[in-house]
């Protein structure tokens, strides 16, 4: 634990009066400014927050938008556009892992073999 006694706040003023000089009354208020400020801003978020419309579980919030995600996800599954992500992650990660450590070459048959399922799957 960290604590401050007299001795340090002395030592603390003089190297504060020392760096500023006049201009440390300034300084002081500037400081006083911001952090009003500082906590003037976290009483609006906190009120913020509060007025918000909040669910009583993410249940209720996943229930509304899982219909679409999941459609959109299985739609997308095994089509030739994943196979072609698919085969572009393998291509890439295999270069990366043949210039690295010499041992991309299973990543670079499966990235390619998934680009040959996208196209036979797109002209098939």
């Amino acid at each position: 634990m960290i604590g401050i006694g007299t001795g340090d706040l002395m030592i603390y003023g003089i190297v504060a009066a020392m760096l500023f000089g006049r201009r440390l009354p300034y300084v002081i208020g500037a400081l006083r400014k911001s952090g009003r400020h500082v906590a003037e801003s976290t009483r609006n978020l906190e009120r913020i927050l509060r007025k918000q419309v909040r669910f009583d579980s993410l249940e209720l919030a996943s229930k509304r938008r899982a219909p679409t995600m999941t459609e959109r996800f299985k739609k997308f599954l095994w089509s030739p556009k994943f196979c072609v992500l698919l085969g572009v992650v393998g291509c890439t990660t295999g270069l990366y892992f043949q210039g690295v450590a010499a041992n991309g070459s299973g990543l670079w048959c499966l990235g390619l073999i998934f680009l040959g399922v996208a196209y036979l799957d797109k002209h098939i």
